[in-house]
């Protein structure tokens, strides 16, 4: 009986990331679900996918950039980050990524660009201002991760947002 009850605590011992990230309902198509305390739905959540952008260059560094897209089960939001870093080890994105006030959409700066637009807070989007995300786990079909930040619009309105995801990747023909 000890042996049975000693593996049940190995067993359900499991990170507490892994088990938010695992009981996500739509890992196969991906999906996102985030917090803010400044707006009045419980959660902001629904498909997430990614996609790799062309290589960019500046003083002799080449730069990847990966495309978050956050897509919403109704029209409620809009949420797009940009990470860029330094390509050293293709296509390998797990780690910790700054927003980047230097990155603002060039992707030739190491860090976080994005936006945020939610209906409920009127027409003017929000931009990211600190804050990070961190990709924990990534295939090469999903990458799990989490997100931490604050955006500003510009009159100045401050919100924060944190959640987790896992997108799926999108093979999209520009």
């Amino acid at each position: 009986m000890f042996w049975l009850f000693l593996s049940m605590v190995f067993i359900s011992n499991t990170a507490p990331i892994d088990k938010m990230l695992l009981v996500d309902n739509y890992v196969e198509i991906g999906s996102y679900n985030f917090n803010s305390e400044d707006i009045s739905a419980d959660s902001i959540e629904g498909c997430a996918v990614f996609k790799s952008m062309p290589p960019a260059y500046n003083a002799n560094q080449k730069y990847s950039s990966t495309e978050l897209i956050f897509k919403p089960s109704d029209n409620s939001h809009g949420v797009r980050l940009v990470l860029t870093k330094v390509d050293k080890e293709k296509g390998n994105w797990v780690g910790s990524y700054e927003v980047s006030q230097e990155a603002l959409g060039i992707y030739t700066k190491e860090g976080v660009f994005g936006f945020v637009d939610i209906n409920e807070l009127g027409e003017l989007p929000f931009y990211t201002e600190k804050g990070a995300v961190e990709i924990i786990r990534m295939n090469g079909s999903q990458v799990y991760g989490l997100i931490d930040f604050s955006l500003r619009n510009f009159k100045g309105k401050i919100i924060n947002v944190s959640g987790h995801f896992i997108a799926k990747k999108e093979n999209i023909i520009d």
